[in-house]
């Protein structure tokens, strides 16, 4: 009787240990989430994501990071950003907190049209090998953007990629439509510069500068002088809107406005 229960005991110890030990190696000390796995761009432009990643211990750990990009032969730059400085392999998250990685692809006017491929990004916590991660972020060049944005909403609908979360919604002030310049004009392919001792925005794409101050209705095109009939504006927290007049006339988009439902169709194409 004494031997049956000796067995036993170890028997239910050897389970415990094995189940309590695969239950350590199955667990995840961090979690990630993307916001926009799939994004589109034109040649030229900056494709990019964000990706959270959070701490779900209550210790401090050390993420690694490795990345490569798939399915293409076409090469491309990319970058991981986190608190504005660029990441190399590791960085520190302490405990239950999260951070948010900017992740940017850069392509150039020489990149083909259809280039497409797949950025993967492993996470692994150096205090726990076996806790990992994957962020795959598909990426596709192409010759068109069209998007929707709608007075009110903070949804951009883009064809052929993931929704985009603005930081504010579009609005109408004295029966003038204003827009985020910074998010249409990146999706073009456009450099976006901000002088915050002047308060002036500067934008470049495909040899066509263009400078505009708040809250002033003068802007340059290539050195030259005009007028806009109303002035941008900053809303919270810190995006420049313009008047969609100005996405037409200048940034050289098709923008059509959709009465009915109060939506802004906005469509910008390059040659191939």
């Amino acid at each position: 009787m004494k031997k049956w229960t000796v067995f036993l005991l170890t028997l239910c110890l050897f389970f415990f240990n094995f189940f309590h030990m695969s239950a350590i190696a199955s667990r995840q000390d961090f979690s990630i989430q993307i916001s926009r796995s799939k994004v589109a761009g034109v040649p030229g432009s900056l494709i990019q994501y964000k990706v959270l990643v959070r701490n779900q211990t209550q210790n401090d750990i050390t993420v690694t990071i490795a990345s490569e990009i798939l399915e293409t032969n076409i090469p491309l730059n990319y970058s991981i950003h986190r608190r504005q400085r660029e990441l190399t392999n590791q960085f520190k998250l302490e405990k239950a907190s999260a951070e948010t990685l900017d992740v940017a692809i850069q392509t150039t006017e020489q990149t083909p049209i259809k280039t497409q491929g797949i950025l993967r990004i492993t996470f692994s916590s150096r205090e726990n090998p076996a806790s990992k991660q994957q962020a795959l972020l598909y990426f596709y060049v192409v010759d068109e953007i069209v998007m929707h944005l709608k007075i009110g909403s903070n949804d951009v609908q883009v064809r052929n990629q993931d929704p985009f979360i603005l930081d504010y919604p579009p609005y109408i002030k004295d029966s003038r439509t204003f827009v985020p310049l910074r998010f249409i004009g990146e999706s073009f392919g456009a450099t976006i510069g901000w002088d915050q001792r002047e308060r002036k925005v500067t934008y470049t794409l495909r040899g066509k500068n263009l400078t505009l101050w708040i809250n002033q209705t003068r802007y340059l095109v290539n050195g030259t002088e005009k007028r806009m009939d109303v002035a941008p504006e900053i809303k919270p927290p810190g995006r420049t809107f313009v008047p969609i007049r100005l996405i037409s006339e200048e940034l050289g988009a098709s923008v059509t406005w959709l009465a009915e439902n109060q939506q802004i169709r906005i469509e910008f194409a390059v040659s191939g």
